[in-house]
């Protein structure tokens, strides 16, 4: 009698655990998403310190990391109704000697066991003139730990050539902004141009900095790459412009394409193939080196010139 009481306890029991309140996925969805936006928002502020050169330590500028907790409707691929999601919104302000750049990032990730972040963007750098994949991207990582972040931006495929840096909350203060004011003097006296000449000064380069977008400024600093504007003059007043040429620290190498402006269907293409010995020294806010050894092909005509181009 016992045995048989012990069996029908046990089988109302698992009745009543089966049969209780069902329940509600979107519920405990919706739960979770409530307790990491709270964990999310912990990270809410602004943060400011100086940013380095990953490799050189040198101070590149000052940043100012804006951080923020948000919810969103999104579309999963596998799903056919639209869900929430909490997200991390991160601006980016990164003050420079002679301008300021200003980066809001598309992407996050967010762990709140570690308190560590990851925001990215991509700048969908799709203009073929400047030679870049439409995936390139950067990320900034930055790790939580009471009032400072400290962390680093760096773009795909280039993990030593960016930048680092450890910022504080400031809280409204403005004595630590005030402390971290870029000397003027720094590199802005720095010409964003280099001329080149031949040794018979009748060929001449004249290479600029390009300013693009922000997005695309950026990602340049986080790269080997420089992007400069090339006018070439051969005795004629009027030069071949190559407006993204590509110079390569790495390689030594300045790549650049250009087609006449010819409205005709024999419109001509220019390209232009410069490179640097190992031993030429490079200077200047751009790091161009102070000479070159140049190419110049066309496509109706092939090689026009193979000269050498000394900085003035």
């Amino acid at each position: 009698m016992t045995k048989h009481l012990h069996i029908i306890v046990l089988v109302l029991s698992l009745g009543l655990i089966h049969c209780g309140p069902p329940v509600d996925p979107e519920s405990i969805d919706r739960q979770k998403m409530m307790d990491t936006l709270a964990k999310l928002d912990a990270l809410k502020g602004t943060f400011t310190g100086e940013v380095l050169n990953q490799k050189t330590d040198e101070v590149v500028g000052v940043g100012t990391l804006s951080l923020s907790a948000d919810s969103e409707i999104y579309n999963p691929p596998t799903q056919s109704k639209s869900l929430l999601r909490t997200v991390l919104r991160a601006t980016l302000e990164l003050q420079l000697p002679e301008k300021k750049l200003t980066i809001t990032f598309n992407e996050s990730y967010f762990d709140p066991e570690r308190n560590l972040f990851r925001v990215g963007f991509n700048p969908m750098l799709a203009d073929p003139r400047l030679n870049v994949q439409s995936k390139s991207s950067f990320v900034l990582t930055g790790n939580l730990s009471g009032d400072n972040i400290k962390g680093e931006v760096v773009a795909d495929g280039y993990p030593t050539d960016g930048m680092k840096f450890n910022f504080k909350n400031t809280a409204g203060s403005t004595e630590l902004n005030q402390a971290l004011v870029v000397s003027p003097t720094d590199h802005s006296a720095e010409q964003l141009e280099r001329v080149y000449v031949d040794s018979a000064k009748k060929y001449r380069f004249v290479m600029s900095g390009r300013t693009l977008s922000h997005e695309v400024d950026f990602y340049k600093m986080l790269t080997p790459f420089q992007w400069v504007e090339v006018s070439y003059f051969f005795g004629i007043d009027t030069p071949v412009l190559f407006e993204s040429a590509k110079w390569d620290r790495r390689t030594r190498q300045l790549t650049a394409i250009t087609k006449s402006s010819s409205m005709s269907s024999f419109a001509v293409t220019y390209y232009l193939d410069c490179i640097a010995a190992a031993d030429v020294k490079t200077s200047g806010r751009l790091g161009l080196p102070e000479s070159l050894e140049c190419t110049v092909r066309s496509s109706n005509r092939g090689v026009i010139k193979t000269f050498q181009l000394q900085s003035q």
